[in-house]
C-alpha cells in the first residue's frame, strides 16, 4: 500500500458516505465503522504524505485549521464529508467541542484523552459570546494505536487530546462543518472562539507590530478594542497577545471589564493565570524526553479540574488495559 492507494480509498469512502442519508448519531456510527476497518498506516506514510504535499500541494485538497495539528491535512473532501490526516509533535488540543459528527482513529503514538461536561451558570447572561459555568472532567483514558473514537456535535462531546509520544498521527472521517466554535478554559469560561477570531483576524498583526513601535499606542489600542467588544473577543485578545497580570495594560483591561461585569472580571483574572501556566507547561513539553514527563505535565495543567481518582490513575499509570467504549449515548454503547 502507498499514499496514492490511501488517497483513493479515502475518496471511495466519501463517495459511499454521500450516497447515504447520514444525520446525527448515524453519521458518527458510519465513520466509526469505516475507520475501524480502514487499512492500517502509521507515521511513515503520514510523513511521506507531507513530503508529497511539499513537492505538489495539489496532491490533496489542502490544509485544515493551521492552529490544529502539525500539520492537519485534508486528504480528500466531498460535498458533505472530509477525510483528514493529522500529525502531532508538540501541540496539545484546547478543550473544545465540534460542529459536526464523525470519528477519529489513532494511527501511531500514545495520547491522553480527556472528556468534559460544562454546566452553565444561569445567573450570567450578559454576553451571548461567552458563558461562565462549571467544567468537570468526566472521563480520561490512554489512547493507543488502532483505537477509534466517535465525534459528537457541540456539548455532546467536549474533549481534549494530550499527546504523550513525540510523533502521533490521527485519521479523521467527519462531516463538513465550520472549525471549532466554542472553546473551554479549565476554570469556568467557555467562549465563542470563531466569533472572536473573525473580529480580531485583521487587527492582531497590526497590534503585534504596534507593540514594537509604541507601547503607549499599543496599550491605548487594546483598551479601545476592549471597551466596545464582546467578552469572547477580550478572552481571545488576551491569549493571542500573551497579556499577563504583570502587564500594565492587563490592569486597564480589568478595570474596564469590572465596570461591565464583576463575575467575568474575576474569571478573566483566573483565566490569565491559567494561560501563563499553560505557556510554561507547553515550553516544558517541547523539551520532554519521555511519556512519563508528558503525563506529569498533563497532571500539572489539568490539576484544577481532575478528580482525585483521575489524578491517581495518571500518577499510578493505572490505565485501562483495553480502550473504553467509543461512545455511550442514550444507554447504548457502540
Amino acid at each position: 500500500m502507498d499514499i496514492e492507494c490511501i488517497i483513493e480509498l479515502a475518496k471511495s469512502l466519501l463517495k459511499e458516505a454521500e450516497g447515504l442519508d447520514l444525520r446525527g448519531i448515524s453519521a458518527a456510527k458510519f465513520a466509526q465503522e469505516k475507520l475501524m476497518h480502514f487499512p492500517e498506516f502509521g507515521n511513515k506514510y503520514v510523513h511521506e504524505l507531507i513530503y508529497k504535499c511539499a513537492i505538489d500541494p495539489s496532491t490533496v485538497s489542502g490544509l485544515a485549521n493551521p492552529r490544529f495539528g502539525e500539520p492537519s491535512i485534508i486528504v480528500a473532501e466531498s460535498e458533505n464529508w472530509v477525510f483528514e490526516v493529522i500529525s502531532w509533535r508538540y501541540m496539545v488540543t484546547a478543550i473544545h467541542e465540534h460542529s459536526y459528527y464523525g470519528a477519529f482513529k489513532s494511527l501511531e503514538g500514545k495520547r491522553l484523552h480527556f472528556t468534559f461536561e460544562f454546566t452553565d451558570d444561569l445567573s450570567f447572561s450578559d454576553d451571548r459570546s461567552l458563558k461562565l459555568g462549571l467544567l468537570n472532567c468526566i472521563g480520561m483514558h490512554e489512547i493507543n494505536a488502532g483505537e477509534v473514537n466517535c465525534i459528537l456535535k457541540e456539548r455532546e462531546f467536549i474533549h481534549s487530546v494530550w499527546p504523550l509520544s513525540k510523533n502521533c498521527s490521527t485519521v479523521v472521517l467527519r462531516q463538513k462543518g465550520p472549525s471549532n466554535s466554542w472553546s473551554y478554559l479549565p476554570n469556568r469560561i467557555t467562549y465563542d472562539e470563531r466569533l472572536a477570531e473573525r473580529y480580531l483576524s485583521k487587527r492582531l498583526r497590526y497590534l503585534e507590530d504596534l507593540q514594537l513601535y509604541s507601547k503607549e499606542l499599543y496599550d491605548l489600542a487594546i483598551t479601545k478594542i476592549v471597551n466596545r467588544s464582546p467578552f469572547s473577543v477580550v478572552v481571545y485578545l488576551i491569549m493571542a497577545l500573551n497579556i499577563t497580570t504583570k502587564d500594565k495594560v492587563f490592569h486597564e483591561i480589568y478595570t474596564i471589564i469590572e465596570g461591565r461585569n464583576k463575575d467575568f472580571a474575576e474569571a478573566m483574572r483566573e483565566m490569565t493565570e491559567i494561560d501563563e501556566l499553560f505557556r510554561d507547561v507547553y515550553r516544558l513539553k517541547r523539551f520532554s524526553t519521555s511519556e512519563d514527563e508528558n503525563r506529569n505535565l498533563a497532571i500539572a495543567f489539568y490539576s484544577k479540574i481532575l478528580s482525585k481518582k483521575n489524578t491517581l490513575h495518571l500518577l499510578g499509570r493505572e490505565f485501562y488495559e483495553k480502550p473504553q467504549p467509543a461512545l455511550l449515548h442514550g444507554g447504548e454503547v457502540f
